[in-house]
């Protein structure tokens, strides 16, 4: 009878192991989903982006007015708190800002943060400087190599859950 007994603590003992370990891996699994979504939104504006510029390549559409309706497009419906994009040529470009929350922010040397505020979308128009734009958020600096032709950069940063930011 004492060997039987002994097997019987041994299987509880499993069995309460097998219940914790499977509480603690769902409680990692859901707390990874926020940086898993920034992330998904970036490879999505990378995927729209190449066809809204093949779009606006292939029907002459104007590519300024194109680019800044999608841009405006992700910062009125996704979940991201502040988005930066640049988009133009490497001679002629448009910086377009929208911000949630305020951040200092330097564009090309120059401070901008009272300049564009929160809960609306800020436009600049700029010539590049060596074909390169260079973006500091909260003191992070993101610099971007602009090529001849069409560009479209973005950088989004979504502070719920978390600090992320992602660039593309």
């Amino acid at each position: 009878m004492q060997n039987k007994r002994g097997q019987f603590y041994l299987i509880a003992a499993i069995v309460i192991i097998a219940i914790a370990a499977g509480y603690v891996t769902i409680s990692n699994h859901a707390s990874s989903t926020q940086n898993k979504d920034i992330y998904y939104l970036r490879d999505e504006i990378r995927i729209e982006s190449a066809r809204t510029m093949d779009y606006a390549a292939s029907t002459g559409a104007n590519f300024k007015t194109t680019m800044m309706n999608l841009s405006e497009q992700y910062t009125n419906n996704t979940f991201g708190d502040n988005f930066y994009f640049i988009f133009g040529t490497g001679s002629a470009s448009t910086f377009l800002s929208y911000q949630s929350y305020n951040a200092t922010i330097a564009f090309n040397g120059a401070d901008r943060t009272g300049i564009i505020g929160t809960g609306k979308v800020y436009i600049e128009d700029f010539t590049p400087v060596s074909n390169q734009a260079n973006v500091s958020i909260n003191g992070n600096n993101y610099i971007f190599n602009l090529a001849a032709g069409n560009n479209y950069r973005f950088i989004i940063s979504n502070n719920k859950g978390g600090n992320y930011t992602v660039t593309g």
